[in-house]
This record gives C-alpha cells, sequence and structure tokens, in this order.
C-alpha cells in the first residue's frame, strides 16, 4: 500500500483523543461530553480501517473488524465504571475478547518462521513483565484475581503472537504491529495501577495516549501486511 488514504480521519482520530483527554482533565463531571467523545475514537479508526482495505472480503479483514467493537464496547464500558462497578467487568471482558481476536489476526498468515519455535526466550521478558506486575497487584486485586490471570494471560499470548509475525510479513508491518502490541499492553498496565494499586498524577492522560497510539499502530501494521519485502 503506497498511499493511504482519507488521512484526515486519522487527524480527526487523535484530535477527538485530544479532546476527550482535555475534557476528562478539566470537566470530569460532564459525562456527557465524556463518553460522547470516548465513544467516537473508535469509530473514526473502523472507517479509516475499512476505507484503505485492498482486499475487502478475506477472512482476517472480518476479524479485525470484530475486534474494532469490541474495543469500542470496552471504551464506553470502561468510561462508565467511574459510576458503577459493574461495567468495568464489562469492559475487562471487551478487551479479553479485542485481544482473542486480534490473535487471530496475527495468526491468519502464511508461517515462514516462527520465533516462538526458534527463539523462545525473547518472550521470557513479556512473560516476566506479566508476572511482575500480577505479583505488584495480587493482594489488592480482591475478587478480580482469577480474572485478572486470565487476562494477563491473554494479552502476553497477544503480544508472542505479535512478535511471531516476524520474517512472515512485511519489515514495516511486524514493527507498527509489534510496537502497537506492547503500548497495548502498558496501557493496560497504567489502568490496572491506577484502578487496583493507587491513583497517579496524568494516569488518564497515559493511559489514553498509549491505548489509542497502539490501536493506530495495529490498525496500520494490518493494513501494511504485504506492502515490502520481508526481513532476511
Amino acid at each position: 500500500m503506497k498511499t493511504l488514504k482519507f488521512k484526515f480521519i486519522i487527524i480527526i482520530y487523535f484530535t477527538i483523543s485530544v479532546l476527550h483527554i482535555t475534557i476528562n482533565k478539566f470537566l470530569p463531571d460532564n459525562l456527557i461530553l465524556g463518553l460522547a467523545s470516548k465513544s467516537l475514537i473508535i469509530p473514526f479508526l473502523i472507517i479509516f480501517y475499512v476505507l484503505n482495505l485492498k482486499k475487502k472480503y478475506i477472512k482476517s479483514n472480518y476479524i479485525m473488524l470484530i475486534a474494532l467493537i469490541f474495543s469500542y464496547f470496552g471504551d464506553v464500558a470502561l468510561f462508565l465504571s467511574k459510576n458503577n462497578e459493574i461495567f468495568f467487568i464489562f469492559g475487562l471482558l471487551s478487551f479479553l475478547l479485542t485481544h482473542i481476536f486480534y490473535i487471530f489476526v496475527f495468526i491468519d498468515i502464511p508461517k515462514k518462521y516462527s520465533i516462538i519455535k526458534n527463539k523462545i526466550y525473547l518472550i521470557i521478558p513479556f512473560f516476566l513483565y506479566e508476572i511482575l506486575l500480577l505479583i505488584y497487584l495480587y493482594n489488592s486485586l480482591g475478587d478480580m484475581k482469577i480474572p485478572a490471570i486470565v487476562y494477563s494471560i491473554t494479552i502476553l499470548l497477544m503480544t508472542a503472537i505479535a512478535l511471531n509475525r516476524y520474517k512472515n510479513v512485511s519489515n514495516i508491518s511486524f514493527k507498527l504491529i509489534f510496537i502497537g502490541a506492547i503500548l497495548f499492553v502498558i496501557s493496560d498496565t497504567f489502568i490496572s495501577i491506577n484502578v487496583f494499586k493507587t491513583e497517579f498524577i496524568f494516569a488518564d492522560e497515559l493511559i489514553i495516549l498509549t491505548y489509542v497510539i497502539a490501536q493506530f499502530l495495529i490498525i496500520l501494521g494490518h493494513l501494511k501486511t504485504n506492502d515490502i519485502k520481508t526481513v532476511s
């Protein structure tokens, strides 16, 4: 894909994200504006994605759309969780499904090389990271211990599968999706610490920024899967 169509949609995507951060910061009690801005982020990413698809009718593209739809539900639910904790469970479940569908997308490629088989040790840092994070949060998780473990395993697997795309897709696609996966892990880490351990300065800003960049990089990486030669 030499050019990306309708770049102004991505400008709107990031503008709405910044607008949501601003509303959260300066008008935290305005739930209508906050919810409206949060619920517009993913739809613009979906529009950008659909407009730039070259092969519209293939399985991975439908799966990617499903993942984005669950991301949308997750965004809305996590925003509403500020006033009702049950929405946090819905948000967690939505993003769990998002990661599962991302795994299906990332794995649906021709396999010429496998880091998991040949260099499994590269997965160890991500495994240790999730273990240390769970240890750090464990006593604060309460009834969320099992859901947190399941979620950690899923996002670890998503990151590992993203890494396993190495040499199987274009170099730019691999880098974009892998960085996006790492940023998703970082965003989820900020959420976990802020919700279960301690609220920290600029938490909302860091959560949204890492999240919207992660989603954009994953989408862009998928669009560029076959752009150029793979790494040799």
